[in-house]
């Protein structure tokens, strides 16, 4: 079985916000109320910040963390990756985390054979885009039904090849 990761990274301060201490978060979720339901997070280090109020802010989340009362102890925090527990996040049936899909084999799914490796996500305005490196170099997948015909945490994700997309 794949051991997968027990911190999923979900966003980054971005900076201070106001005299109170609150500090702006770009949020990587799908949903803002998926980060603001949030009750604590964790640097990388693994210590823990708890959230004391947060709020949406277009795509931003303004949120006051608990010991940071103005904006000088919050600088000290702007440019540092925000976590979660996996345990902490939901994921409805048939979802998966982006991250997990990294170091994926990539199948083809008419002939099962391995075309090679998940190295990357790309988020792009219509759709992500997959890296996939092979043997004879890389090659991007939309993230579209037409392309990703299944994707299996545990062994990988299948693909429809067609002609020039390896080339």
């Amino acid at each position: 079985m794949r051991k997968l990761s027990e911190y999923i990274e979900i966003g980054r301060i971005t900076n201070t916000h106001g005299i109170k201490g609150e500090m702006k978060v770009e949020y990587w979720m799908d949903s803002a109320q998926d980060f603001l339901s949030l009750r604590t997070v964790y640097l990388k280090d693994g210590s823990a910040l708890n959230v004391l109020s947060s709020r949406n802010a277009n795509r931003f989340a303004v949120v006051l963390f608990e010991g940071i009362t103005d904006p000088e102890k919050g600088a000290g925090y702007k440019g540092r990756s925000l976590y979660a527990k996996r345990s902490d996040l939901k994921l409805g049936e048939g979802s998966y985390f982006l991250c997990d899909l990294i170091g994926l084999p990539v199948f083809d799914i008419d002939t099962e054979e391995q075309v090679g490796c998940v190295t990357d996500i790309l988020e792009k305005p219509s759709s992500y885009v997959y890296t996939v490196k092979t043997d004879n170099g890389e090659f991007l997948v939309p993230a579209i039904d037409e392309f990703i015909k299944k994707v299996d945490i545990e062994n990988g994700v299948y693909i429809k090849v067609i002609p020039g997309l390896l080339e």
